[in-house]
């Protein structure tokens, strides 16, 4: 048995010690590389496992996985490491056991590997919730849905994912797949937010697909979400300005994409019937204040705007010159 690393030693020799990935084509993929005693050497492939491409590459702000592939080489470049065995505990490649520097058993043909880390998942949803702005966690990574593990999930985790889907301020986090089971992937587990990052993936967490849990611990969220839909400046109750209101403030609704559809969800939700028009820039004057939804895109069946496709809540690029208005077939005049 080959002895690991000396605790004392490694200390020692830290300041000297760097890292680095060669390529001419990638950033975040190349041969690994260390630099030990005034040298750049290679590491050995024996006994290297994907835990320690992950490491590498968190080691080099990569991602938090990576994907190993050997690669042979006639480079005469010193061998420095062999037998690295990370394990999901480290956080860099200078605490994981290997034989000691320089000492290795591997020949030109197993001295290299190619660290990949796979891309950023693509996407986030809510499902089996009471509405748009509620449900399980699940997120597309590889083309595939997976779900989310409750161990450590918390508000602050909560905030980041509603912000992310476009349903504003997190109201409660939910464990124990309280909106029901997932199925397939898990892939995040020990997600630590801090509250403030802009997607889920951002946030500390182990790595993808790393996980020691069941769906019967599936991570959901509860959302505010808008509280009330009017009609404003229009001829009648059935027709106007339309205005939503959040929290404590009223805004309006950008035309991007504003069409029958959107309108009739409006329509039906304020107890108007259906939808006769669809209104753009603005046939009811211009609200004040906060935008509040924009690229609106109903089927025509949503109980409530908001559960109608729509970008993040507040970004967008309009002006009340582009507010939205409706006229429904409902009340003809709002005096009689």
């Amino acid at each position: 048995t080959h002895p690991m690393f000396n605790t004392h030693t490694e200390n020692m020799h830290i300041k000297f010690k760097e890292l680095r990935l060669v390529s001419n084509e990638f950033d975040c993929a190349g041969r690994p590389e260390v630099f030990y005693n005034g040298t750049w050497g290679l590491i050995c492939s024996n006994g290297m496992e994907g835990i320690t491409a992950s490491v590498i590459c968190r080691q080099l702000n990569c991602g938090d996985s990576g994907i190993v592939s050997v690669t042979a080489t006639k480079s005469p470049a010193i061998k420095w490491l062999d037998e690295v065995k990370c394990k999901r505990h480290h956080v860099s490649l200078w605490q994981c056991p290997a034989l000691p520097w320089g000492v290795n058993n591997c020949t030109n043909e197993d001295s290299q590997r190619w660290e990949n880390p796979p891309s950023k998942p693509e996407s986030l949803r809510l499902i089996g919730g009471p509405h748009s702005c509620a449900g399980r966690v699940e997120m597309l990574h590889l083309d595939v849905w997976g779900t989310v593990c409750d161990d450590s999930w918390d508000l602050a985790d909560a905030q980041v994912v509603c912000r992310h889907v476009g349903c504003g301020e997190a109201v409660s986090p939910h464990s124990e797949a309280s909106f029901g089971s997932g199925n397939g992937s898990i892939w995040l587990d020990e997600v630590n937010c801090k509250g403030g990052e802009l997607r889920l993936w951002d946030c500390q967490h182990a790595s993808l697909g790393n996980h020691n849990c069941h769906h019967k611990e599936d991570a959901g969220v509860f959302c505010a979400v808008p509280k009330e839909v009017q009609l404003v400046q229009g001829t009648t109750a059935c027709s106007g300005r339309v205005e939503i209101l959040y929290g404590d403030t009223w805004g309006t609704v950008c035309d991007d994409s504003w069409d029958l559809k959107d309108a009739q969800v409006v329509c039906k939700q304020v107890g108007c019937g259906t939808a006769l028009s669809r209104e753009t820039r603005p046939s009811f004057g211009q609200g004040n204040g906060t935008i509040w939804l924009n690229k609106v895109t109903c089927s025509g069946t949503e109980d409530h705007l908001w559960d109608c496709q729509h970008s993040l809540l507040r970004q967008n690029n309009c002006t009340h010159e582009q507010d939205v208005g409706v006229i429904c077939a409902g009340e003809t005049n709002k005096w009689d």
